[in-house]
C-alpha cells in the first residue's frame, strides 16, 4: 500500500475521534517496514515480533502527542527503533547477568569451545550489534532487508517505498558505513 500521508492523518484524526477500529488500517500499512526495521535490530524474527507488538501499542497510547498527524510513519519508526534498543539493553544485560552469576546454566552444544572462546564469540557478536545500531536508521533498514530477511532489491523498494536503484545506493552506503564502524570498534 503505497504510502500516503493525508491518508495517515485522516486516519488519526478516526483514531482520535473513537473509530479506534481505523488503527487496524494504520497497522497494516507499515507492519511490514516496522518488522523490517525491528528485525533489523534484534536478528530474530521472535524477538522483532514482539517489538513491533509492543511498539504499535505504545503508539497507539501515545497518539495525542503526536502533533503533526501526516508525519505518523517516522514517528512509528522511531518508536520501533527505541523499543528494540530497549529489548536489545534488557537481553544483553540479562545475558551479562547469567554469564556472571550462573555459567553453570550455559548449555553449549559442542563441548570444546572454551569459557574464553565463548566470551570472545559474544563479545564479536555485541560488537557487531553495536556497529549496526550506530548507523542511521535507514542503513540499519537496509542492511536487514538484504542480509538478515534475503529480500530482493525489488521487495525492498516496495516496502520502503522507493526504487529499486535508491535501494542499491542506500545498501552500498551502508556497507561502507558499516565497515567503516567496524574499524573504529575494532582500533
Amino acid at each position: 500500500m503505497p504510502h500516503d500521508k493525508g491518508h495517515d492523518a485522516e486516519l488519526i484524526r478516526k483514531v482520535l475521534g473513537g473509530e479506534t477500529d481505523s488503527y487496524a488500517h494504520l497497522m497494516r500499512r507499515y507492519i511490514k517496514l516496522a518488522g523490517s526495521v525491528a528485525y533489523g535490530f534484534m536478528g530474530d524474527f521472535h524477538a522483532a515480533e514482539d517489538v513491533v507488538q509492543d511498539s504499535f501499542v505504545k503508539a497507539y497510547r501515545n497518539l495525542t502527542s503526536l502533533d503533526q498527524h501526516d508525519r505518523f510513519r517516522p514517528w512509528l519508526m522511531g518508536i520501533v527503533r527505541r523499543t528494540a534498543i530497549d529489548a536489545l539493553r534488557k537481553r544483553d544485560s540479562k545475558r551479562e547477568s547469567s554469564l556472571t552469576t550462573a555459567e553453570g546454566d550455559i548449555q553449549l552444544p559442542d563441548p570444546e569451545p572454551g569459557p574464553e572462546a565463548r566470551l570472545e564469540s559474544a563479545d564479536r557478536q555485541r560488537v557487531l550489534r553495536e556497529a549496526i545500531a550506530s548507523l542511521p536508521e535507514g542503513q540499519r533498514t537496509v542492511l536487514a532487508m538484504k542480509y538478515l530477511q534475503g529480500r530482493s532489491y525489488k521487495e525492498m523498494a516496495e516496502l520502503l517505498e522507493t526504487t529499486e536503484s535508491a535501494v542499491e545506493s542506500r545498501l552500498v552506503r551502508a556497507r561502507q558505513a558499516l565497515a567503516r564502524v567496524l574499524r573504529h570498534f575494532e582500533a
